[in-house]
């Protein structure tokens, strides 16, 4: 009777124990879950409030970018003695800014394209026939406003800030075909894609008088207004 209240005795010591390590472990499986729970939320919380910061900052410095660019532009038109009656300096650099950072192109050297093809007259047009600050021809304008779905009729070509976006349009579709390569993309903006393709197929060299004239009137202008000039 004894050995069995003995037995008896350990089995329930036994058992109290088994039962203690488990709801220790239990416990203790519930506090690292806890606590790990804790250490991902404040982790996501400090990578939100990072986040926060880095887009605020990187929104603040585009903006302060954008108007920065805005404004030497502007002055570079002024300088330029650009007139219209119906649109200011200021006016045609927010244009050309706001469609060159759309296209993720820099301003600078659509200023500089602009600078060269039309000296900043308006309603200028090539024995070729082409019009405006950027100089479009009829068909490579009606061929951009299709793939851009812009509905402009032949007249509305020389609309000074249809003729802004329709340029910087093509060229961004030129340097697309061209693999981000902008000497081949500046000869074809001159010469016409065609052409430049018809050269490189007969193995001639490309004429490079329009690309040097564009690199070297962009680099004086990244430089009059303390910019870095993209390697071009």
């Amino acid at each position: 009777m004894k050995m069995e209240t003995k037995i008896s005795f350990w089995v329930k010591v036994s058992v109290s124990i088994a039962f203690t390590i488990v709801l220790l472990s239990l416990i203790k499986v519930g506090v690292d879950y806890l606590t790990f729970r804790y250490y991902l939320t404040r982790k996501e919380k400090i990578e939100l409030e990072y986040l926060k910061k880095i887009t605020y900052y990187n929104l603040l410095k585009n903006q302060v970018n954008f108007y920065r660019d805005v404004t030497n532009i502007s002055d570079y038109i002024k300088r330029n003695n650009f007139y219209h009656d119906e649109i200011n300096n200021y006016e045609l650099a927010l244009a050309i800014v706001q469609e060159s950072y759309k296209k993720k192109l820099d301003p600078y050297l659509i200023v500089a394209i602009m600078d060269v093809e039309s000296d900043f007259r308006p309603d200028g047009v090539s024995i070729k026939g082409a019009k405006g600050l950027m100089q479009i021809k009829d068909d490579t304008a009606k061929y951009i406003a299709v793939k851009e779905n812009m509905n402009v009729s032949t007249n509305k070509i020389n609309d000074l800030l249809i003729n802004v976006k329709l340029g910087i349009s093509y060229y961004s579709y030129l340097l697309k075909k061209f693999d981000g390569n902008h000497k081949y993309t500046l000869i074809a903006y001159n010469l016409g894609v065609n052409k430049v393709y018809s050269l490189m197929t007969s193995k001639i060299d490309l004429p490079k008088s329009y690309y040097y004239k564009v690199k070297n009137r962009y680099n004086y202008i990244t430089k009059l207004y303390q910019k870095v000039p993209l390697n071009i």
